[in-house]
């Protein structure tokens, strides 16, 4: 008799085991595909952000430039406006130098 419930219940050990293992492959299986979608997910939101950040890079490239050019256009505005300034000063003196010479 102890051997027939040894038996029956290696035999209920061994059914358990072969439920539990065929349990944990169907779960292995359905986690490797959440983990594949998530991994495909992933992926295409790195995609995403890098799109992104290559079109902000080039917006931004682009502001700098104009930034740059118009820096550069406003310096000579301004030698030019220096140039026209020291010219009237230059006219002013000279003007005022006719003036003093007329009245001595």
């Amino acid at each position: 008799m102890k051997q027939y419930f040894t038996g029956f219940f290696t035999a209920v050990c061994l059914t358990a085991s072969v439920f539990i293992f065929m349990g944990s492959q169907n779960t292995s299986l359905a986690n490797k595909k959440l983990i594949e979608e998530n991994t495909d997910s992933l992926a295409s939101m790195i995609d995403d952000v890098s799109f992104t950040l290559d079109n902000f890079m080039r917006t931004t490239d682009k502001k700098f430039r104009n930034v740059t050019n118009d820096l550069e256009d406003l310096a000579l505005e301004i030698k030019g406006t220096v140039r026209k300034l020291k010219q009237g000063i230059s006219d002013l003196e000279q003007v005022q130098s006719n003036h003093l010479k007329t009245l001595h």
